[in-house]
């Protein structure tokens, strides 16, 4: 980022005290990881005070009453069907009261007032995301996050007017198609793709493949897109590619699907909701079965397959944005350890991340352009580039051995540099 913004990524930072889901020093650093400045943790760890020196100097001297900014946030996390561990929301609800309460201080030096409403949604109702969008609308929000489904997404930004909306993992070529006023977070689905071919050719999957995505899911088209691109120069030969459907599909007509068809690997970067009846539905097969997947799949450190229906021989690879809890540990200049056991969120997740992010650069954006208005926010942020929010994690290659999902290795692969007047993410040294 330009030097002369005022809070580069950054809010100043003090103790909140939030459940055990998120420890007050564990995100004090990780905010530092990702470009903050004037945060110092005292010798006495998280429970002593944080000092800030660049929270004073960043004060503009306003006067008067703070300006208030209504920060919205949803997702599908409603629902019997919502098919998300509980753990994992209240994981990602002490995030962003963490987040909020990190963010609040230095938009108050900053002349404003932050607040956060949210408005989870059913997914069973088609309509649902929009309806979101919309009632956040209503309730005055200047900026708001969400969701992670790339269709969620786009259904949304019809309904969000000039809200900015920022999706937490959806890639730039991705929201291009949602509205001007959406962000991304993502990575583009073919970065690290070459090496993750590589791998698999190392690996002797085989060399014909057939290929299964959702047709709604615009992330899962564009992971088979790309794998295509990079599987075509190394020899792999497709031998059809066929859509799912994304709403639980039966395990009967999943087997009809794939009924006489050869293949030595399937490409499914399908969610859990499919991946589960397509495991089922392979379990009587004689021969291995190997997949290729991708971040559809859920977090590495909540996958597992035990006790799940699927076949007897089962490997694959996956190709994620993001390592191992060591690796995103090392790439956000964390040390080993950082993460207590027995947390509901006993690891750093993308979509942690990406909260974090989004309340840094809310108030980065905040003071350095001080929008008095929230149609003045709303006019300034047409400005902005859409990698604004981009993380820049480096890809990663998991290994799926039964039941278990494994970290393998980073994908050999230069983080990409981002747009003019966004930051521009390092590498881990």
């Amino acid at each position: 980022m330009a030097s002369s913004r005022v809070a580069p990524s950054c809010f100043a930072a003090r103790t909140v005290r939030v459940s055990v889901h998120v420890g007050g020093a564990l995100v004090a650093r990780v905010l530092w990881a990702l470009g903050c400045v004037g945060i110092v943790l005292p010798a006495g760890g998280a429970d002593g005070p944080v000092a800030s020196a660049s929270a004073s100097a960043s004060a503009p001297g306003r006067p008067g009453k703070l300006v208030p900014v209504t920060v919205g946030a949803f997702e599908a996390f409603l629902g019997v069907d919502a098919g998300v561990p509980r753990s994992r929301v209240r994981g990602y609800e002490a995030t962003l009261e963490y987040a909020l309460g990190q963010a609040s201080p230095q938009a108050a030096t900053c002349g404003y007032q932050m607040k956060l409403v949210r408005a989870d949604y059913d997914a069973a109702d088609p309509l649902a995301p929009a309806a979101s969008m919309k009632t956040l609308e209503e309730k005055g929000t200047w900026i708001a996050l969400g969701p992670l489904q790339a269709k969620h997404l786009q259904l949304a930004a019809r309904a969000a007017g000039l809200t900015p909306l920022v999706s937490p993992l959806a890639s730039e070529s991705i929201v291009e198609s949602a509205g001007e006023n959406v962000f991304a977070m993502g990575a583009e689905p073919q970065r690290g793709m070459r090496a993750f071919v590589k791998t698999l050719k190392e690996k002797g999957f085989g060399k014909a493949y057939g290929s299964l995505h959702p047709a709604t899911c615009v992330t899962c088209r564009a992971f088979s897109q790309a794998f295509d691109t990079e599987a075509g120069k190394e020899g792999f030969v497709s031998r059809f590619s066929k859509s799912v459907a994304l709403e639980n599909p039966s395990v009967a007509d999943l087997i009809e699907l794939l009924k006489g068809e050869r293949y030595d690997f399937l490409v499914a970067p399908v969610p859990e909701p499919v991946l589960l009846p397509l495991l089922e539905s392979l379990k009587a097969s004689p021969s291995p079965v190997r997949l290729v997947g991708s971040d559809a799949w859920g977090s590495p450190e909540q996958f597992s397959l035990k006790g799940r229906a699927k076949p007897g021989l089962l490997e694959g690879l996956v190709l994620r944005e993001g390592g191992d809890v060591s690796s995103n540990l090392k790439f956000l200049g964390l040390p080993l350890g950082t993460f207590g056991s027995g947390a509901d969120v006993a690891s750093p997740t993308l979509h942690d991340v990406s909260i974090v992010r989004f309340f840094g650069k809310i108030v980065e954006r905040l003071c350095e352009e001080r929008p008095t208005s929230r149609e003045d926010f709303r006019a300034k942020s047409a400005r902005w580039p859409r990698s604004e929010f981009l993380l820049g994690l480096p890809p990663s290659v998991f290994l799926l051995e039964g039941s278990t999902l494994s970290f393998l290795a980073l994908a050999k692969t230069p983080v990409p540099t981002a747009s003019p007047g966004s930051e521009q993410a390092k590498p881990p040294s």
